[in-house]
C-alpha cells in the first residue's frame, strides 16, 4: 500500500502541538517574552558611557590591523601566537572589545610593537594665566 503525505491541516495540527509543548517547556518563552527591554535600545547609552575606552580600543585595533598588514600576518596566525581563539582576535579587531592589560601585553609581545606608551614625567607646578580684555 502506498503511503500518502498528510494533508496541510494535519501538518499544521502537529506543528501546533509541538509549538504548544515547547511553550509549556519554556523554550520559546525565553525568546518571546516582552518584559525585558531590547538590547538595541540600550546601545546608545552604553556607547556614551563607555566612549573613552571604546575610542582607545578602536585606536589599538587600527594599529594592530596596520601591523598585521605590514607583517602579512592573518588573524588566524595572530590567534595561534597569542594562544586565543580566532573569534576573540576578530572581536579585538572590531575595536569594541574592552581590552585587558594582559591582552594588550600579548599583542605587543607577539607583534613586537608598542601599543601603549606610558610617559613618566617629573611633577611640576604650572600656572595658567588668562589675559583680561
Amino acid at each position: 500500500m502506498e503511503q500518502r503525505e498528510p494533508n496541510k491541516s494535519v501538518k499544521n495540527a502537529v506543528r501546533h502541538v509541538r509549538m504548544k509543548h515547547r511553550m509549556e517547556n519554556g523554550k520559546l518563552k525565553k525568546i518571546t517574552t516582552t518584559d525585558r527591554p531590547s538590547g538595541w535600545m540600550d546601545l546608545p547609552a552604553y556607547k556614551q558611557e563607555n566612549r573613552a575606552w571604546m575610542k582607545r580600543s578602536a585606536d589599538i585595533s587600527l594599529r594592530v590591523l596596520d601591523v598585521l598588514d605590514e607583517k602579512k600576518m592573518t588573524q588566524t596566525e595572530l590567534a595561534q601566537l597569542m594562544n586565543v581563539s580566532r573569534q576573540y582576535v576578530s572581536r579585538i579587531l572590531r575595536g569594541s572589545e574592552n581590552l585587558t592589560l594582559e591582552t594588550i601585553s600579548k599583542l605587543e609581545d607577539v607583534l613586537d610593537v608598542t601599543l601603549i606608551n606610558i610617559v613618566e614625567e617629573e611633577p611640576t607646578a604650572t600656572v595658567n594665566v588668562e589675559q583680561k580684555t
